[in-house]
């Protein structure tokens, strides 16, 4: 048997204690899902697993497969030499950057490095949320809401 993160493992004993009592009909199949907490044709395609895999049939069949996606996405991002480059900013690990080398592909097909970072996500967004404003206790709308007249100090003495 593979080795599984334990929370898979313990979740998959309940789910099959459920199932087990749904097979002896001590409860019918959507009070098992109900229990569970996921659709009648999900239990069914859970039930269908169970019968035809046993343990394995329940834990998640995709993850021998990701695992090999992953390593095959990291071998050909360590092809490129932008990798290491993208690996130094913060926050983006290898998969990051992987991700970002295939979302991009290539650089060059932007006009402006504005665009480049607006497309990848990296670009600073700036909003104004307030076109009004609180004057001497009075709500009042802003003639121009990105720009607020300071008093100074000297005015109000």
């Amino acid at each position: 048997m593979h080795s599984y993160p334990r929370a898979a493992v313990e979740r998959m004993m309940n789910v099959q204690e459920v199932i087990l009592r749904a097979m002896a009909k001590k409860i019918t199949w959507w009070q098992a899902a109900e229990i569970i907490g996921m659709s009648d044709r999900q239990m069914r395609r859970l039930h269908w697993r169970y019968r035809e895999h046993g343990y394995d049939g329940q834990l998640d069949a995709l993850r021998s497969l990701r695992q090999q996606v992953r390593g095959d996405l990291l071998a050909e991002s360590g092809k490129h030499g932008a990798t290491n480059l993208l690996r130094q900013i913060p926050s983006i690990g290898p998969i990051r950057a992987a991700l970002l080398i295939a979302l991009l592909q290539t650089p060059h097909r932007f006009c402006t490095k504005r665009q480049l970072w607006a497309y990848s996500g990296l670009a600073l967004k700036t909003s104004a949320s307030g076109e009004y404003r609180f004057v001497e206790g009075q709500l009042g709308r802003s003639r121009n809401p990105l720009v607020f007249p300071f008093r100074d100090c000297d005015e109000s003495a």
